[in-house]
């Protein structure tokens, strides 16, 4: 029996047995789809009917639907009795239950449409709601794949946002984030001396006498620095653990320092890494991990156009169209290009394969990901 039969075949009881309702006060009628967790799954394309009922209780109808790629969204509903049902809202949810876009129905409108762009690919909710009133309705979702604008997401959404009552999602500007502490000019942490404050040019460390001739005496205790030849400032040579700078300005701030080895280092708060063999510093991000091995043996090498990036967890998911009808098998992998020149560690393993395309996945980021001009399917023959 349909969901709509089992509804309307409690409510023909009802309208049989009304003292027996009356009596025991079985006024409502709540079913599992109520909830979003009782959501019933839908197809694109496909139409579907129900029936909301608020007098007696059921007053939210909660639809899951899988869509393929990021894109468009698209609900039609119509409704059977459209002037005996009133504050009608629906709503597209994405798969945390967070509302993407919600609308109100015209007043005796038959038809309604709410249409929304997604950024994910995957599981996303309807809810259908009404205040009072009774009607049958049916719907239909459609789907325009769009990639147009589309920035993968690289971090959960912000919960607290969403249930804030200030919060603009609730019609309401959220506040603006506190400014960050200003930074001090030329302050450096002294090995061993005094904490907080900034290095005065000629002073020397932890002392209150000049260091140098020509070091101005420290007022107040403060801390004394020798005195370079050009009139900079000298700081604790590297073979005491330090950093040896001849300016005024504050040198490097080593994050991560390792005997004869590399590491990491920061210029204005923004960590870059260092070429272990050369020290030489390079604006990339660290060397990236492979997923799995390279492909041994025999195999067909099959070039790629990318449909989608879509974060993981830890890993990246990446949509290829090549699939089966393209000669692509289990166990194969691939290198992701850019510029003509293959991403170091950035292969990709394939996980699923369908007729026309693939899902791999990656420990390359969405970032290099979206410079890359070309991928290679490699699949074992």
């Amino acid at each position: 029996m349909t969901k709509l039969s089992k509804k309307m075949t409690k409510r023909f009881a009802l309208i049989l047995f009304p003292a027996i309702a009356l009596a025991t006060g079985c006024t409502t009628e709540i079913d599992d789809d109520a909830y979003r967790a009782g959501a019933i799954e839908i197809q694109i394309d496909e139409v579907t009917s129900d029936e909301i009922y608020p007098s007696a209780g059921d007053e939210i109808d909660w639809k899951m639907i899988f869509v393929p790629s990021p894109g468009d969204i698209i609900v039609n509903t119509f409704w059977d009795a459209p002037l005996e049902v009133f504050n009608v809202e629906v709503g597209i949810y994405d798969r945390f239950g967070i509302p993407i876009e919600v609308q109100s129905r015209d007043t005796g409108g038959a038809t309604g449409e709410v249409r929304h762009f997604t950024p994910e690919s995957g599981l996303h909710f309807i809810k259908v709601k009404a205040e009072s009133g009774r009607s049958i309705y049916s719907m239909n979702v459609k789907f325009e794949g769009n990639y147009d604008g589309f920035v993968a997401p690289t971090s959960a959404p912000t919960f607290d946002a969403y249930l804030d009552p200030d919060s603009e999602l609730n019609g309401k500007a959220a506040p603006p984030p506190p400014p960050p502490a200003p930074a001090v000019p030329g302050a450096i942490p002294l090995p061993g001396g005094a904490s907080g404050g900034a290095v005065t040019p000629g002073a020397a460390p932890g002392g209150g006498s000049p260091a140098a001739p020509g070091g101005a005496a420290p007022e107040n205790g403060g801390v004394v620095l020798p005195s370079a030849a050009g009139g900079g400032v000298v700081l604790p040579t590297a073979a005491a653990g330090g950093i040896s700078s001849s300016s005024g300005n504050s040198g490097p701030t080593i994050v991560n320092a390792g005997g004869g080895g590399g590491g990491a280092v920061a210029y204005n708060n923004e960590v870059h890494a260092v070429n272990q063999k050369t020290a030489a510093v390079s604006n990339e991000a660290a060397p990236i991990k492979p997923i799995c091995p390279d492909i041994k043996g025999h195999h067909t090498k099959i070039e790629a156009e990318l449909m989608g990036i879509t974060p993981k967890g830890k890993y990246t998911q990446i949509k290829l169209k090549a699939g089966r009808k393209d000669g692509v098998h289990e166990g194969a992998v691939g290198d992701i290009y850019i510029g003509g020149q293959i991403l170091e560690g950035g292969r990709f393993q394939v996980k699923t394969i369908n007729d026309n395309n693939c899902l791999a996945i990656t420990n390359a980021t969405s970032k290099d990901l979206k410079k890359a001009t070309k991928f290679v399917i490699k699949s074992p023959d």
